[in-house]
Order: C-alpha cells, then structure tokens, then sequence
C-alpha cells in the first residue's frame, strides 16, 4: 500500500516538472499575432498604459499584453511604473486604466485627470463588471469601458480597436 502510494507521488511529481518544462506560447507574440491588420502605418497617437492595466485575461483566462495590441496596432504605446502626472498627459492622446477614474489614487490625481478628460483627453477603462462595453463622452472628452472576461481574445481585440479609433479619432480632430 504504502509503495503503491510512492510510486503514485513520484509520477505526479514527474509530470509536474514535465508539465513545468514544457514550452508555452509568449504573451507578446500570442498578442501581437491577434492584430490581423494595421491602423496606423507609421507611429499613431500616444497611449499611456497604466501598469496595472498592462495585461489583461479574456473569457477563457488567457492573458494578453494591452501595450503589445496597441503597439502592433500602430498606436505609440507607453507602460511602466509611473504616476500619472500633468507633463505626462500633456502629449498622451489616450489613457489606459484597469479601474475607475475615481478610484486612481489621491485627490490630486483624480482632479488631475478628471480635469484631463473634461478638457478634450480620452480615457480607456479595461475592467471586469462594468458592462461588456461602454462609451460616454465627459465635457470635451471620451470614456470607454471594456470589460476583457466579457470576450474571447479575437472579440476583445476586435472590441479594444474599434473603441480606441473611437478615443483617438476624435482627439485628432480637436
């Protein structure tokens, strides 16, 4: 009984390291394979991706890079751990956050970029319980929610692009 028992752990033991060992697919390359075609040919308004909204899982828990869609979309995307700051919305065409605007950070930060928006910014929310999809327009601005469990990874880019020519395309006009 006792060596029934052992031989059992030691082969759950080996296909843990074997499962462990074998190769998976690289998050960026699965991401920018899922753009099939190009927005913008050469470099495309700036996006300011939030770290925490950097990766993303869609509705079978598979997990994307936000900055890698946008980037092989032809957006000038840009993500690290920094705060939001006046002199980083100044050139930024669209923000990217995995929250609400409310729930940011301290006051200063939430007057900071609810003023951002009102002004003419545009604002990209990827957040679970939000509705699937949302659009709103705030003062001079534009808001979009998607929630990413809500879609498969093909639905959810297809969904983030159309919403982001939607953020983009009206602050170029402005």
């Amino acid at each position: 009984m006792v060596k029934a028992a052992m031989m059992t752990g030691v082969a759950l033991l080996m296909a843990g390291v074997a499962a462990g060992c074998w190769p998976r697919e690289n998050v960026l390359a699965r991401s920018r394979a899922l753009v099939v075609t190009r927005t913008y040919d050469q470099r495309g308004p700036r996006v300011f991706v939030e770290t925490r909204a950097g990766r993303v899982r869609d509705a079978v828990g598979q997990v994307l890079s936000v900055p890698m869609l946008l980037g092989a979309d032809g957006y000038w995307a840009r993500s690290g751990p920094e705060y939001i700051t006046r002199e980083r919305l100044q050139d930024t065409r669209v923000l990217v956050i995995d929250r609400l605007p409310e729930q940011l950070g301290n006051r200063r930060t939430i007057t900071l970029v609810s003023r951002w928006i009102e002004s003419g910014g545009s604002m990209m929310v990827l957040m679970a319980g939000q509705g699937p999809e949302v659009r709103t327009e705030r003062g001079l601005g534009r808001v979009a929610v998607i929630d990413p469990s809500a879609f498969a990874a093909p639905d959810f880019v297809a969904r983030l692009q159309a919403a982001m020519h939607w953020l983009a395309r009206f602050t170029d006009s402005r």
